[in-house]
């Protein structure tokens, strides 16, 4: 008996409010004769994804991922409500992500402050080793005694090594904080 109806009986299950043809007239882009078959196509490859609670009591909700588009239609009835095209934020599984990027742009704030003081307390602490190693150069200078300069020397050579250690430990962070960064910029995307 299904054989014998006519294919626009089955093509058109659905029917649309006023507010659902001018929706898919303004986010879809078709003309208004034709919204009800453009829509009947996309429900016929639409997937549900649940159910919500509106002014027209529970709504199935629809959503159709090639034209990034969802649907809300009556329970009651197979009346499409609204028409909704996903945003940009939205990736292939319908998922929001918008919301995440505030808290993105937070925690990389707090990796900024973080790593800006610890990067700035080892800068001070070599540039301490710094001053320190120059005041040595001074006093190997103007010492006379050969042990003496040797024993500075030996000092200059170990406050030479913690300056090393220093800078390693600096473009280490920030090679920790380049990094960070990057995989908060990647998620962001």
């Amino acid at each position: 008996m299904k054989a014998t109806l006519p294919a626009a009986v089955i093509e058109n299950k659905y029917s649309l409010t006023r507010h659902a043809k001018k929706r898919v007239i303004e986010r879809l882009g078709v003309i208004s004769e034709q919204a009800i078959n453009h829509v009947n196509q996309l429900m016929q490859t639409a997937y549900l994804q649940g159910h919500t609670k509106g002014r027209h009591g529970f709504c199935r909700v629809y959503d159709h991922p090639k034209t990034k588009t969802r649907l809300i239609v009556a329970n009651d009835c197979d009346k499409i409500i609204t028409v909704y095209k996903f945003p940009e934020s939205v990736d292939k599984t319908g998922i929001r992500t918008d919301f995440l990027r505030p808290l993105l742009e937070r925690e990389k704030r707090k990796i900024d402050r973080h790593y800006t003081r610890a990067i700035r307390k080892l800068e001070l602490q070599y540039a301490e080793n710094l001053r320190e190693l120059a005041d040595m150069a001074i006093n190997r200078a103007r010492a006379r005694n050969p042990k003496t300069r040797e024993l500075i020397a030996e000092r200059m050579a170990d406050r030479r090594e913690e300056g090393e250690r220093l800078t390693e430990k600096i473009e280490r962070l920030q090679d920790e904080w380049k990094a960070k960064v990057k995989v908060i910029e990647v998620i962001s995307e």
